[in-house]
């Protein structure tokens, strides 16, 4: 048997103990149940804006060794033009408990590349030279993986149902791109129908590489967010030319011989 208790904060009750446990595992559960099975990385949100040295990060949700954090407040970044590839990470300190809490401190730091971690969720990363101004603004697709002086969230580290996916923004600027195109394809209309039901949140990887497989005509089942980025800008150019996607995905002319 299941009991469930709602505590009533009527005039006169005393306020139980018990009460505020309540408050606090309806919370933290109906959290935990609400992205259970996701792998780390972005929910939604994280957006970055930058100015002349600080990289912003807005509101959103990450996961974080499997647990839910969610950035109520813009977070600053200071950053510095030293022409080498560096990335920004979401990293999870020690979980301390005290007397009256269980904390855990998220720090969110630039590092050089080869010192990201598994554990690591990576927001995006850049190569900044002296005098130039990070962008975070992009004029289409292929543009967001331009290799100097622009935030680049081709490798971030996106979630989504037991594995990672591909950042939310891409997707997006793809299916802009693709309806501005024309879509005649019936393969390209659902799969633009996907990212147009997504409600801040990405596609699963699963999703976005099935798609892919039968546009390119090859298998892709591990794909990483870097090849299905790639995969992607090859798809949207099949669209913009007008060809059609693989031979094994589309109808052959069927012809009868007659001897």
């Amino acid at each position: 048997m299941i009991e469930q208790k709602i505590p009533l904060f009527h005039s006169g009750n005393i306020l139980k103990y018990e009460m505020l446990e309540n408050l606090r595992d309806y919370a933290v559960n109906s959290s935990n149940l609400r992205y259970s099975g996701y792998s780390d990385g972005i929910i939604r949100g994280c957006d970055i804006t930058t100015t002349e040295s600080i990289i912003i990060i807005h509101q959103g949700i990450l996961i974080i060794e499997g647990v839910p954090v969610y950035i109520t407040e813009p977070v600053n970044v200071k950053y510095l033009p030293t022409n080498t590839v560096k990335c920004l990470v979401a990293r999870a300190g020690d979980i301390i408990v005290d007397r009256s809490y269980k904390k855990r401190q998220i720090d969110f730091i630039l590092i050089n590349t080869e010192e990201k971690t598994e554990k690591d969720v990576e927001i995006c990363r850049f190569r900044l030279q002296q005098g130039a101004k990070l962008r975070y603004q992009y004029r289409n697709l292929e543009d967001m993986s331009t290799e100097f002086d622009t935030v680049c969230q081709v490798y971030a580290k996106w979630a989504a149902f037991k594995e990672s996916t591909i950042a939310y923004d891409i997707l997006q600027i793809f299916a802009m791109e693709a309806e501005n195109s024309g879509i005649s394809n019936n393969e390209d209309r659902v799969f633009l129908n996907q990212i147009y039901a997504l409600n801040g949140e990405s596609l699963p990887g699963n999703c976005v590489r099935g798609y892919l497989t039968g546009k390119l005509g090859r298998t892709c089942m591990q794909y990483s967010a870097k090849e299905m980025y790639s995969g992607l800008v090859e798809a949207l150019k099949n669209i913009k030319s007008g060809r059609p996607g693989s031979v094994a995905g589309r109808m052959h002319e069927r012809r009868i011989i007659v001897d």
